[in-house]
């Protein structure tokens, strides 16, 4: 049976780096929530502009037994009738700005984590 060589260090090789790609993702989803946000305070009513300013990008949430990362992005929660200006009620059309801000920066999501990504392996 042939004998197998540097199992342990390829093992901790995999891990390290999945770890630089971990903390690489975390900037790219801040950005990228980040550019969500600024994209809604563009869309919304400017009313007051109190709908406007509640607006932000929560902490990146990341949950490592699923592998998933998770990034809130959207107006504080005392403004909740923001939700009444984006479907719209019985008695007011909607007025969307959170669908539209999303849909818009969705197509820079893969170029901008591929460009992390890839730099954090290079750095490797």
């Amino acid at each position: 049976m042939p004998k197998v060589t540097g199992l342990r260090l390829t093992q901790a090789n995999l891990a390290a780096l999945e770890n630089r790609l971990h903390l690489a993702a975390i900037p790219a989803l801040e950005e990228l929530g980040d550019a969500v946000a600024d994209r809604m305070r563009e869309k919304v009513r400017k009313d007051t502009h109190r709908l406007e300013d509640s607006i932000h990008r929560e902490k990146v949430e990341v949950d490592y037994l699923k592998n998933r990362a998770t990034v809130r992005i959207g107006p504080g929660r005392k403004e909740f009738w923001a939700r009444f200006l984006e479907f719209g009620t019985r008695l007011m059309g909607s007025f969307p700005f959170i669908r539209p801000a999303r849909d818009e920066t969705r197509k820079e999501v893969k170029p901008r984590m591929k460009r992390r990504l890839k730099g954090a392996l290079k750095r490797g």
